[in-house]
């Protein structure tokens, strides 16, 4: 279970001024923790000023019953955190993002609110690097989720380790090293592995997880540049022009890049440091500021435990400082003054108010008020944009800027405030829940803006926001306007409950549109109910392993589905489309999906780099697939549903009359498949064609290539019978061939029948065809639309005529009866 909030009702009322949070802290799946210091304060974002004010900075511990109460909370939105976890293997939820310090909005001065901390026990992961020469290289440790956690990067110490906890579930250790060192062994838990990744399960082992990486970079060259100035760090670079003998165990190995190595070390500003494996190199310095070397290149073979010193003579442009060009400096602050990070800011010459138009400049404010420096820039006025998500643009004008002044004047934009969504998520008894997303769709254009930034822009015309824990949620700094909202529960309740809108005393809906205007506040009610769900396991019926993500669709029983083979994402029609669903479960094979409402449905599903849909149970299409009947706000257990996960080979006929394609049903599919050539050990093989309206399948094959022949028959088609030429299949699991067969046009069939030996059909003055009569009856596929004579006739070559039609119709598609 995640983090959780509820509204707490008391029996005592407190003063209108005297909100009261209240804040527990529990071990998941155990008690309450004590004696850890919590603080409630204003959140962030990441590099952004804030004014202290002491009132909204709270700060407790948690007695016995591992609670911390908050009185006299002002109004406002806060995040929750605990400091002082001392408790070994517990993670602090600012380092887990499956359940990180929660949010919190005071709405009123006489609320009570009561919020619960859940923190992970993590299981230990401790990676390290060990080098052969040199010093420790700044490396990189990954850590990827096999089971949909958020992937970790962080960067080993000075002395090469680091040390996380992890939440439960199966993981991937990789080590980005610098180019030039070589990954020559990687051990697990004493364990010598090959490649350079290792994957661990600590779901259900407790045991420490300890990674090391053994590196090698066995000879070093090294030098000192000079220049002029002083000013000579550019980077120096080896090119690998022939490798030693370790490059086959590299390239077996994988993780490590030697092609092109720069230098890793400045140990002075004019002396650079390249580790690398022995072999021959070219090395030469880089970069643009950089005219001439002397020399221009080295070329040199380095033998293991060599080390080599090369210098470069350097000539170096004129930078603007050097000749006393001062930038154009740019701040960026908040609608209260306080400077802001992360803030986009735009150049433009003066009066420039095209949104197609390209800026002269572009940079991003840094953290805690770092303004934004523009270089290069020629005498003269600009106007400057500047904006951020959360607000709206601003603009500022930079008249007559003289680089060569001794103090040009900065540039100050203010960004504006917009206009905010605010919403509410509670359920039926009236309690605050979180992880709802909200989502908004801007209905008309943007407004012409001053900013060209299209992230921005973006974020101006659709996002999604989440609830917090007691289940508030504000979208800032959009545009007046109409917009069209929705929400979704997300999370481990996503499939069992309904979402509903309303602004006002309206109905609730689905979906609500709503009319923001610039600065004010507009609040929408969510409120969530209770949903019907599907829930089961997914097998494979080739008894392969199932990937660990699947996508699925469902839809209304009976509903037609449109472009069932065009549409790859088939979400046209869906009333559930959930991708990339991670499968649960101790075989890692069960899903729950929702939310429904009442009534039948079928289920497709379609694993991750997969071509195709498979529909349950173990079906190509939705006709004859099984009805799954929910009642209201009640899981209903599909028990175990197979699915086509092996090779597909699709049979599709075209007419190149461009007639439609008669129901192949009511014909034949045959195909064989021979192995290609060189390919041994593989026999024929004659699969079953499943034939549906439009195309056919062979399925249960093989993996591996082949040329496949395939033979399509059709009483509508003309000529009747088409064998495509062989073609190369490539057939591997998850994956759709195709193969196409042409016809010339749509016919009909005429079925005579009646007492004979053969019956003759002549077209006009064409040539006779003259088939015999078997169990009364004679076939005549694949004829032209037209008038015919059709005769029955009393010998096998038709010389005694017994019964004669004149003028018989054939449609195209059409079966025409005589008798």
């Amino acid at each position: 279970m995640r983090l959780a909030a509820i509204a707490l009702g008391f029996a005592v009322l407190l003063p209108a001024e005297a909100a009261t949070v209240q804040v527990l802290v529990r071990e998941r799946g155990g008690g309450p923790i004590a004696n850890q210091r919590v603080v409630m304060q204003v959140p962030t974002t990441p590099g952004d000023v804030t004014r202290w004010n002491r009132r909204r900075f709270l700060a407790g511990v948690t007695g016995e019953d591992g609670k911390a109460t908050f009185e006299s909370v002002p109004v406002g939105r806060y995040v929750v955190l605990v400091l002082t976890l001392g408790t070994s293997g517990l993670i602090d939820p600012a380092s887990n993002p499956l359940a990180p310090p929660p949010l919190l909005t005071v709405a009123s001065e006489d609320e009570k609110v009561a919020v619960e901390i859940e923190v992970w026990r993590g299981s230990l992961f401790r990676g390290e690097e060990v080098v052969d020469r040199g010093g420790v290289p700044h490396a990189r440790v990954i850590l990827r989720g096999l089971d949909g956690q958020p992937t970790m990067e962080f960067p080993l110490d000075v002395l090469g380790r680091a040390e996380r906890l992890l939440v439960p579930g199966r993981w991937e250790a990789d080590l980005v090293v610098p180019p030039g060192y070589l990954i020559v062994d990687v051990v697990w838990n004493g364990e010598s592995l090959p490649g350079h990744t290792v994957r661990f399960d600590v779901r259900e082992d407790p045991r420490p997880q300890i990674v090391s990486w053994y590196l090698s970079a066995s000879c070093l060259i090294t030098g000192r540049m000079s220049e002029a100035s002083g000013r000579c760090v550019v980077p120096v670079v080896a090119t690998l022009v022939e490798p030693g003998p370790w490059i086959a165990a590299a390239l077996a190995r994988g993780g490590s890049t030697f092609q092109v190595v720069p230098n890793q070390e400045w140990p002075d500003p004019c002396v650079y440091r390249l580790w690398l494996p022995d072999g021959e190199w070219t090395v030469r310095p880089q970069g643009e500021d950089l005219l001439v070397s002397e020399p221009e290149s080295v070329d040199v073979a380095m033998v293991p435990g060599e080390t080599r010193s090369l210098d470069f003579l350097l000539t170096m442009k004129d930078r603007d400082e050097r000749d006393g060009r001062k930038p154009l400096v740019v701040r960026v602050l908040a609608p209260d003054g306080l400077p802001l990070a992360g803030a986009a800011v735009e150049v433009w010459p003066p009066g420039e108010r095209s949104l197609s138009a390209v800026p002269l400049r572009t940079d991003v404010t840094g953290k805690y008020g770092g303004s934004v420096r523009f270089r290069g820039l020629a005498a003269g006025s600009y106007r400057v944009a500047a904006g951020r998500a959360d607000f709206l643009e601003g603009t500022a004008e930079a008249p007559d800027y003289d680089p060569k002044a001794e103090h040009p004047p900065g540039v100050v934009v203010t960004l504006r405030e917009g206009a905010t969504l605010h919403a509410r998520a509670v359920d039926e008894e009236g309690r605050p829940i979180r992880e709802v997303e909200l989502s908004y769709l801007r209905l008309g254009e943007l407004p012409r803006t001053a900013l060209a930034n299209e992230g921005i822009a973006s974020a101006k015309r659709s996002g999604t926001a989440l609830s917090d824990a007691t289940g508030h949620l504000e979208i800032p700094g959009l545009y007046s306007g109409d917009y069209r909202v929705e929400a979704r529960m997300t999370g481990e309740q996503s499939a069992v409950r309904f979402v509903v809108l309303r602004q006002g005393t309206a109905k609730h809906s689905k979906s609500i549109e709503v009319h923001l205007t610039e600065p004010a506040r507009s609040d929408v009610d969510l409120l969530l109910l209770p949903a019907a769900s599907l829930t089961g396991s997914l097998a494979c019926s080739d008894r392969g392993t199932m990937p660990a993500t699947v996508s699925f669709r469902i839809f209304p029983a009976g509903s037609p589905i449109a472009d069932l083979w065009q549409k790859k994402d088939l979400e046209a029609g869906a009333v559930s489309a959930p991708d990339d669903l991670v499968l649960g479960g101790d075989g890692l094979d069960r899903y729950r999906l929702g939310p429904l409402a009442h009534g039948e449905y079928l289920l497709a599903a379609r694993p991750s780099g997969q071509d195709y849909w498979s529909w349950a149970s173990n079906g190509l299409v939705p006709e004859g697939a099984a009805t799954y009947p929910v009642e209201e706000a009640s899981t209903l257990d599909t028990g175990v549903v197979e699915i086509e996960c092996g090779p597909l080979l699709a049979v599709v006929p075209e007419i190149l009359s461009k007639e439609a394609v008669p129901d192949l049903r009511l014909g034949a599919v045959r195909g064989i498949l021979r192995p290609a050539a060189g390919v041994k050990g593989i026999k024929d093989v004659e699969p079953d064609a499943e034939t549906h309206a439009d195309r056919a399948f062979l399925r249960s094959l093989p993996e591996g290539k082949f040329r496949a022949a395939v033979t399509v028959e059709h009483p509508y088609l003309v000529p009747s019978s088409v064998s495509a030429p062989e073609q190369k299949v490539d057939l591997a699991r998850g994956r759709l061939a195709e193969i196409r067969v042409t016809f010339e046009r749509l016919g009909g069939l005429v079925d005579v029948r009646g007492m004979g030996k053969a019956a003759r059909l002549t077209a006009g003055e064409g040539s006779p065809s003259v088939r015999p009569l078997t169990d009364g009856k004679a076939l005549f596929p694949g004829t032209l639309p037209g008038a015919y004579r059709v005769e029955m006739c009393a010998d096998p070559a038709c010389s005694a005529v017994t019964a004669t039609w004149e003028r018989v119709e054939v449609m195209a598609g059409r079966t025409t009866f005589v008798h």
